[in-house]
Order: C-alpha cells, then sequence, then structure tokens
C-alpha cells in the first residue's frame, strides 16, 4: 500500500524515500532470522511480519506528518507564525458567517442613517462636531467589518456577493471623504456629495429584508424587457414628434401671443411635448393651444397619442413589471420549509430512501427532518460538535450519517438514534465538507482548511489514506464517485485532484 502510485503530487514516493532505510532494514532482519521450518510456517511469519512492518510504517509516517505539520506552522508569515496566521483567518471567516456579525452590521447601517437625516441647517457647533466624530467611528467600524470579510472569505466567494463589492465601493469613498475633509482639499457641498453615497448602504437591508430583496430581485429580472420596451415607447415618442412638428410648427401660442412652454417648433421640443402628453402632465392645455392655432382636427392627434401612450403603452410598462414580481411570487414559495436552526445552514444531504433530510449548521447541531412532512424528527439529538458544524452526508444504506465540523474532527452519527458511533482527528484546521464511499460506505472522505484530503475507514476507525500534496487553498468539497472507488475534490484555486482509494 506504501508503494502504491496514486500518492498526491508525488507525496507517495517522498514517504517511501523516507522509510526506504526501515524497511530495507525489516527485510533484512526476517531474511537473518530465516533458517529452517516448514513452508506453511515460514508464509504465515512472513504475513505477520508484513502486517507488523505495515503498523510499524504507519506509525513512523504518522510521526513524521505530526512533525511536518509543526514545522508548517512554525514557518513566518511576515512575522506571524503560518499556524497562527491560518487560525486567525479561520477565525475571520467564522465571525464573517455568524449571525450576530451580520445583524450588528445591519444596526450599524441603521444608526449610520439616522445620523445622516439628522443633520440639518443651522445646527449648533456641538451637533456638528459629534456628527462628525460620530462619521469616523462609524467608517472605522464599517472598514473593519470590510477587512473581517476580506480575511475571512476567500476572494472568489467575496466577490460572489454583489453587496460586498458594493459595501467595498462606500468604504472607499467614505475613507477618501475623510481624507479630504481633513486636508481641506475640498469645498463644503463636494464634501456633502460623498455625504450622500453612504446613504445608498440602507439598500444591505435588502439581505435580511424578504419583501424589499423579492422586490429588488423583481425589478433586476425585468430590465432585460424593459430595455426592449423602452426601445418601443422611443420609437413611439420619435414618430408622433415628427407628425406633430409636421401640423404644430409655429402655431402654439398662449394668451398674450407668446410662444407657449409646451410646443413642436423643433424637433427637441417636439420630443419633450409628447412624452408630457404621454404622461399625462397638463396635456389638454397643449391640446388647447394646439385646436386654438390650427383648427378642430388638431384633437384627433392628441387623442390618439393620449389613449395609445398613456393607457396602451404604460399599461405595458406596468404590465411587465407586474409579471415578473408574480413570476418571483412562484419562484420564491418552496415545497417544504424545515425550521429549527438557530444560525446558518450549511450543508444539506438527503437519505438514499429520499424520506429524511439531514441538515448542519453553525449552530453546532446536525438535524434529521421528515422529507414529507418537513418536521424535525425529535428523537434524533446529534449535538456532539464543539464548534459549528460546515457538513453533512448520509451513507448509501441511511444507517449512519457522516458530519464535518470547524473543532477539526470528522464523526459518525447512528442515523436513527443519534448515538454517536466514531470521532475522527487528523485535521489540523476545520472540515468543509465529508462524503461516504459507494457502495458500502465503509470509507468516509473529509476535505478541510487545512488543504488536505483525508480518508477515513470506519470499520478500524483509523486514518486510511492522507492526500496533502496539490492544493494550495482550503479544500471546499469532497465526493467518492458513484461506482469507480473514485473520489475528486476541488478548491480555490481550480485544481481537479483525482485519487485512487
Amino acid at each position: 500500500q506504501l508503494g502504491s502510485p496514486g500518492g498526491g503530487g508525488g507525496g507517495g514516493e517522498l514517504k517511501n524515500r523516507r522509510l526506504g532505510p526501515y524497511l530495507q532494514h525489516r527485510r533484512t532482519t526476517r531474511r537473518g532470522s530465516g533458517g529452517g521450518g516448514g513452508g506453511g510456517a515460514d508464509h504465515l511469519g512472513g504475513l505477520h511480519d508484513i502486517r507488523t512492518t505495515a503498523l510499524e510504517a504507519q506509525k513512523q509516517l504518522n510521526q513524521m506528518s505530526k512533525r511536518a505539520e509543526v514545522e508548517e506552522d512554525e514557518r513566518k508569515f511576515g512575522c506571524i507564525p503560518i499556524g497562527c496566521w491560518k487560525e486567525f483567518k479561520s477565525e475571520c471567516g467564522r465571525i464573517a458567517h455568524s449571525r450576530i456579525f451580520k445583524e450588528a452590521a445591519m444596526g450599524f447601517i441603521i444608526v449610520n442613517t439616522v445620523l445622516l437625516a439628522s443633520e440639518h441647517h443651522g445646527q449648533s457647533p456641538l451637533q456638528t462636531q459629534m456628527l462628525r466624530i460620530s462619521n469616523f467611528v462609524l467608517t472605522g467600524i464599517f472598514t473593519i467589518e470590510l477587512a473581517i470579510k476580506l480575511l475571512g472569505l476567500p476572494f472568489s466567494e467575496f466577490c460572489e456577493d454583489s453587496f460586498n463589492k458594493f459595501d467595498a465601493l462606500i468604504v472607499f469613498l467614505s475613507l477618501v471623504e475623510i481624507v479630504l475633509e481633513e486636508a481641506n482639499i475640498i469645498t463644503a457641498s463636494g464634501i456633502s456629495a460623498f455625504r450622500a453615497f453612504r446613504l445608498f448602504r440602507i439598500f444591505r437591508l435588502a439581505r435580511s429584508w424578504k419583501q424589499l430583496n423579492k422586490l429588488i430581485n423583481a425589478v433586476t429580472k425585468s430590465l432585460q424587457s424593459l430595455a426592449y420596451f423602452s426601445l418601443l415607447l422611443l420609437l413611439f415618442i420619435f414618430m408622433f414628434a415628427l407628425i406633430g412638428y409636421q401640423f404644430f410648427a409655429g402655431h402654439l401660442r398662449d394668451a398674450d401671443g407668446n410662444t407657449s412652454r409646451a410646443n413642436f417648433d423643433n424637433f427637441g421640443w417636439s420630443m419633450v411635448t409628447v412624452f408630457q402628453i404621454i404622461g399625462g402632465e397638463n396635456w389638454n392645455q397643449v391640446l388647447y393651444d394646439a385646436m386654438a392655432g390650427t383648427g378642430w382636427y388638431a384633437a384627433l392627434y392628441f387623442v390618439v397619442l393620449y389613449v395609445f401612450g398613456h393607457y396602451v403603452l404604460l399599461s405595458l410598462f406596468l404590465g411587465i413589471l407586474l409579471s415578473h414580481f408574480e413570476d418571483s411570487e412562484k419562484g420564491d414559495t418552496p415545497m417544504l420549509m424545515l425550521e429549527g436552526h438557530s444560525d446558518v445552514v450549511t450543508s444539506v444531504a438527503f437519505s438514499p430512501d429520499n424520506r429524511r433530510i439531514a441538515t448542519a449548521s453553525y449552530d453546532g447541531t446536525v438535524k434529521v427532518w421528515s422529507a414529507r412532512s418537513g418536521k424535525h424528527l425529535e428523537g434524533i439529538d446529534i449535538s456532539g460538535h464543539q464548534r459549528e458544524v460546515k457538513a453533512v452526508a448520509i451513507s448509501p444504506d441511511g444507517r449512519t450519517l457522516a458530519s464535518g465540523s470547524d473543532d477539526k474532527t470528522v464523526r459518525v452519527w447512528d442515523a436513527k438514534t443519534g448515538e454517536q458511533l466514531l470521532m475522527f482527528f487528523g485535521h489540523t484546521m476545520g472540515v468543509t465538507s465529508v462524503d461516504f464511499s459507494h457502495p458500502n460506505g465503509r470509507f468516509v472522505v473529509s476535505g478541510g482548511e487545512d488543504r488536505t484530503v483525508r480518508v477515513w475507514d470506519t470499520k478500524t476507525g483509523q486514518a486510511h489514506m492522507v492526500l496533502e500534496d496539490g492544493h494550495t487553498e482550503k479544500v471546499t468539497s469532497v465526493r467518492f464517485a458513484p461506482k469507480m472507488g473514485l473520489h475528486d475534490n476541488h478548491n480555490n484555486n481550480n485544481n481537479n485532484i483525482n485519487k485512487q482509494i
């Protein structure tokens, strides 16, 4: 097994080179002690020696692995040991995902909005100074929030969330505002313009405000349809502006004989006047001026323009918006709502018979639900992890569950009683993903923030294999292939590594 050619990134060859003298010594010892004896006895003795050698070699490998991990952690990132730096980034990630952190950020956004709204003309110097100090404090808080996200989240995950990019822009503009204000580079009106950008933070409430989020999503999805509608509306305005220019140029006058504010004297004003009529703003006065300047037939033009522009096109605009709202309502109606976790849900798994659902959460628990009713199965209490649970999987026979946590352990549970059956140690940082082998579920594979993949034997309760060469960032997903005895894993540096078990 030690000599198998599957070691990820040459790791197997490296370990064999390290153990080469040891194994050669064992072979020499066995040959030296060979002597007489029956062939069967020699055969059994050889098997015993092989087994003993393998166990001793495994112990040596484990010791070398631990020494390598210590050496890795003692290396420096600048003046900080890498082990401490990893722990610090992991803690930042845990904070960034926590519900308290998000709720606190929402609270500071509301405070920031209220303080901005309280500023007024003629306020006292004391209030001005208080608002100035509060601006420094809140900008510092939002800067720290952004730094925690940048440190704790992979950059790709950070950029996937448009709210994160939006918040980074607002924080940058806030810092620019403070620098310009303190350096007296910009005028008071310019500073006010920068401060106005901070009001846009209120839109981050859409993340937790379900109805506002739904409204923004519906409007966003309707933009493509509205773009084509806008072209149709522009063509309609263009056509009627040309007709109006031909019929009414120089004919619209007010009671004093001066050119009316709404007129068709040139093409530009014709476009503006048609737009005014479509909107229904004082359109009847424009109609009377046109009839006074030309004749009664002008009414035909304005009635057709108003009916088709105001009642047809604008109603079509509202219809497009409402249709997207209706589609969003249909798409947001779930078949089941599973409520019971007190923090973010991180992983979901179906049982092979599709009757049960297992969920993992930052609240440190794994819960099992009925897939038909959505009710929590109260008799199954899985709460042995000491920190956030990030991964859960159900075995192919549905009898056991596996979970991985930030407490650096992988645990196997009885799926019916919730009793802990096994606990695997080995990861030096949080476990991010787990899966069972097919078809019997004997092996459990796990990936972690320590950039390693580990395969565990549920029969012996020991580590079967460690893949630690190849990934340069944390492993985010591991899976066994259904039939081939392979598993592949993915991580943030877009590399894929396959390993024959």
